[in-house]
């Protein structure tokens, strides 16, 4: 694959338009190099347990930096500049050796992302670094132009993010519908196979925590383009497991009205025979039929009218 070109890309009229890169990005990442561990020659006593022979004791920068010698190349190492134990990853990639903090709490970090092996951070580690270093300039144009109108999620659910229309009233005087502002409920997310932004359309790079998924919605995207998000998040009731411990925005809105269907339930039970059952307000019922009735409307069945 040709490198990208520096050449800015423009309109008719001057002005820098975004670039597709689906296939690119991903043939990009399937061009870096893979890891490769170099390891010492027998087990060095005092290695961790969370180590294996890739850990080499103490040793200097330059020491490790004649050890790696093709790309992919990299050991873990004791910093011999250091008092205290420091744990270092030294790794190459371009010809040039890079040296970087390594430390253990369960799972091996150098910043924020979280990996069960050695071998997995290092394998993000360098597609991270390749795809920077081989189209950083645009990854930074692609988050930039991106525009949430002519995005692959609105192209793709017009109907959906049409505005709500008013509701039939129900047993309760209803107003219109609110259209609430929502944020979308992101989180870290690891993403199997291929995978890619709902809003600039790209590759989602690197093989774990690659970029952000709304546990309401199940918007997809890379963390800065999460960023630029308006906040009108669509709740999807397929990723609801219940209705008790939701968000009441989230709520109302996944199920287009201005409150929660319970509340009307128990409402309409307080019309229809709340002057003649005993304690209605301040009998507390039994948790065993409380808990009952709550898996019931978790599970979305219709209740039918019994004595509480």
């Amino acid at each position: 694959m040709s490198e990208f070109t520096d050449t800015p890309v423009t309109d008719e009229n001057g002005s820098p338009i975004s670039i597709v890169w689906k296939p690119d990005l991903y043939k990009l990442q399937q061009e870096s190099p893979k890891p490769q561990p170099v390891f010492a020659p027998s087990a060095v006593s005092g290695c961790p347990f969370f180590y294996g022979l890739e850990y080499h004791g103490s040793m200097n920068h330059k020491e490790a930096n004649s050890l790696l010698k093709d790309d992919g190349n990299y050991l873990i190492r004791l910093s011999a500049s250091s008092d205290d134990k420091m744990y270092t990853l030294s790794l190459k990639i371009f010809g040039k050796v890079h040296h970087y903090k390594l430390f253990y709490d369960g799972q091996h970090y150098v910043s924020q992302k979280r990996f069960n092996t050695i071998n997995d951070l290092v394998a993000d580690g360098l597609v991270t670094l390749y795809m920077e270093s081989k189209a950083g300039k645009y990854i930074y144009l692609m988050h930039s132009l991106i525009s949430y109108e002519k995005s692959p999620y609105m192209t793709l659910n017009k109907l959906k993010r049409k505005t709500i229309k008013k509701l039939k009233p129900r047993q309760l005087n209803c107003e219109e519908v609110v259209d609430y502002d929502k944020p979308h409920n992101f989180k870290t997310h690891n993403f199997k196979g291929l995978n890619w932004c709902e809003l600039c359309g790209n590759f989602l790079w690197g093989f774990t925590q690659q970029g952000v998924k709304c546990e309401d919605c199940g918007f997809s995207a890379h963390f800065k383009c999460s960023e630029k998000l308006p906040p009108d998040c669509y709740p999807d009731l397929k990723l609801f497991r219940g209705v008790f411990g939701i968000d009441l925005t989230t709520h109302v809105k996944a199920y287009k009205t201005n409150r929660p269907f319970v509340v009307d339930k128990c409402v309409e039970e307080i019309e229809r025979r709340g002057m003649s059952v005993e304690g209605i307000y301040r009998v507390s019922g039994f948790q065993e039929e409380m808990d009952s009735l709550r898996l019931a409307l978790d599970k979305g069945r219709i209740l039918i009218t019994t004595q509480l």
